[in-house]
């Protein structure tokens, strides 16, 4: 009985100890993303920071009065009358999303301005992204000590710290919120493949996110890859849940899509809510149901191929449009600097640009192909589904992240996740757990973290300023 008081009191330090832990790498989040506060404060009021920023600020000001009015189409964007008003790829649920909690908080403080309350809302979420972060970790396992030091990873990490600056109202901090939150909640399904209420969150969190950003269709990737594997390997276990699940999915995505004018237009376009997201969902089901159904066969295999490849005709050209976005291979990418590709600055072999990757992503990029490979030595000697799911979705994580700098938003997952997960594994057994830990943690970080306090221009873009008569107006 007194032991198990003890296990009961040791485990309710541990809580508080990470909760505590959590409370100061959030607020360690938070106070890199607002200062210094010159990034977004300029003559007393606060800016949009990023031209993308500045576009989507004005698209939100405008929805607190008149949502219906902005949240699809702009005819600024054509000055040609016969052109018609341009589609606006923001989607409508970030749009609302900011305007309610800028709208909420105006009836609590009303002399608040706009632009005050939506340059906040980033470093704000970021808090929420830490904690997220913190509860991904433990539903991965990991233990308490490694979960802390995770969640100091996650608040020093220029990655984070750059999507959640003050006044960054453009729309990959709520991408990375949602695939950290699409994994924590399937991760909650598959440790308990039977439980319908998990089954419903996870389906609901997975279709209900496009309607956030329609390019987090992506996250059905990994879950996909990762229930292929446990087919091919006889282990996928979806249990009672998995009718759920799809239906879940597939409600969710009927929400996201249903209030757009693409969709009542019969349009199909992957970047905008179109039945582009329905069809992606619908297929998606489709084949792990099937793979629920039967088990693997080398027959059933290739049938499933055949029928992926036929249903993937109508796409194709979305899909060639989709590759050629990645590769930048569009009008103009070649000269934004968020399309350019980290493996080409490795190719092209130049060390300022190099050593601006590494300050960005830390040391965790340069390792990531040695963890992977670890990884998988593992999942071969003691295959876990959880294991598994973190290789296929650090994977293709790392891939995005290789392809161009603006998937940065992935790197939470991709980088850390993994490391993590090897440390715990390798070091069960271990004495000075904490001291080799913080060691690491050292050698990988010491060169970023340096970077956090560095000054930055208003906006992040020298000249900025000379915009900001034109967004007064807008």
């Amino acid at each position: 009985m007194l032991n198990i008081i003890g296990l009961d009191n040791r485990a309710r330090v541990n809580n508080l100890s990470l909760g505590l832990a959590g409370i100061i790498c959030g607020s360690l989040v938070y106070y890199f993303a607002t200062h210094p506060e010159g990034i977004s404060l300029f003559e007393g009021e606060y800016h949009p920071w990023s031209y993308d920023s500045f576009y989507l600020g004005a698209i939100i000001r405008e929805a607190i009065e008149d949502f219906p009015a902005v949240i699809e189409f702009d005819d600024r964007l054509h000055p040609k009358p016969e052109h018609g008003p341009a589609a606006i790829t923001f989607t409508w649920a970030y749009v609302g999303l900011i305007a309610a909690i800028i709208k909420s908080i105006q009836l609590i403080a009303p002399s608040l301005p706009p632009s005050t309350i939506q340059a906040f809302v980033p470093p704000v979420w970021g808090v929420l992204s830490c904690l997220l972060f913190i509860g991904l970790c433990r539903r991965f396992g990991l233990g308490y000590l490694t979960t802390a030091f995770g969640a100091l990873g996650f608040a020093l990490a220029p990655f984070v710290r750059e999507r959640h600056l003050l006044g960054n109202i453009d729309h990959h901090f709520m991408e990375m919120f949602f695939l950290l939150l699409v994994m924590f909640a399937f991760l909650g399904w598959i440790s308990r493949p039977d439980a319908r209420g998990r089954a419903i969150f996870a389906g609901f969190v997975l279709g209900i996110s496009v309607a956030f950003h329609f390019a987090l269709f992506i996250a059905y990737i990994p879950i996909a890859l990762f229930m292929l594997v446990q087919w091919l390997r006889g282990q996928l276990e979806t249990g009672a849940g998995i009718r759920q699940f799809v239906s879940s999915v597939l409600v969710a995505t009927m929400i996201a899509v249903l209030p757009t004018t693409h969709f009542r237009n019969l349009e199909f376009s992957y970047y905008l809510l179109s039945w582009f997201h329905v069809y992606w969902a619908v297929v998606f089901c489709a084949a792990i149901y099937y793979m629920h159904r039967q088990s693997f066969s080398s027959t059933r295999l290739a049938a499933l191929a055949i029928i992926l490849v036929i249903l993937a005709i109508p796409a194709i050209g979305n899909f060639r449009h989709g590759a050629n976005f990645l590769a930048a291979n569009l009008p103009g990418f070649t000269k934004i600097s968020e399309t350019q590709s980290i493996f080409a600055y490795l190719l092209g072999g130049d060390l300022h640009l190099i050593n601006l990757v590494y300050e960005y992503y830390t040391g965790l990029l340069i390792a990531i192909p040695f963890v992977i490979l670890l990884l998988l030595k593992q999942a071969r000697a003691a295959p876990d589904a959880k294991l598994i799911y973190a290789i296929c979705s650090c994977a293709f994580g790392t891939l995005l992240l290789i392809v161009q700098l603006r998937f940065s938003y992935h790197a939470p997952y991709a980088l850390l996740i993994p490391a993590l997960l090897l440390f715990e594994i390798r070091s069960k057994g271990w004495r000075y757990r904490g001291a080799i830990l913080a060691v690491i943690f050292a050698i990988f970080y010491a060169g970023p973290v340096s970077t956090l306090t560095q000054a930055k221009p208003l906006g992040g873009v020298v000249g900025y300023q000379k915009l900001l008569p034109f967004y007064r107006v807008i």
